[in-house]
């Protein structure tokens, strides 16, 4: 069985906020959502506000998501590690 761990500093932070504003645990829907716009402000705020630039700014900048880094190719795919953890009987690895 493999699983994928997401456990990292913001996406902790990201669902203790979310978990407080609305008392429940947030869909993978919320958290893409935030990345989606952290990721555009990020951009933007790169560019000086120039919507053509922020597109250049898009593929150079490395992004710290909820579930860990990302960057966008020229073709704007999604290149990220995602860490997985494998069980069996005897434990677990990475």
């Amino acid at each position: 069985m493999i699983l994928v761990v997401i456990q990292d500093i913001l996406s902790t932070r990201f669902i203790k906020k979310y978990k407080a504003k609305y008392d429940a645990a947030p869909p993978s829907s919320a958290a893409a959502g935030y990345d989606a716009a952290k990721i555009m402000y990020l951009a933007l705020k790169t560019a000086k506000g120039s919507s053509k630039a922020a597109n250049s700014a898009l593929q150079k900048i490395v992004f710290e998501t909820t579930i860990g880094k990302l960057k966008l190719s020229k073709d704007r795919t999604s290149i990220r590690s995602v860490p997985i953890l494998s069980l069996s009987k005897d434990g677990y690895k990475f």
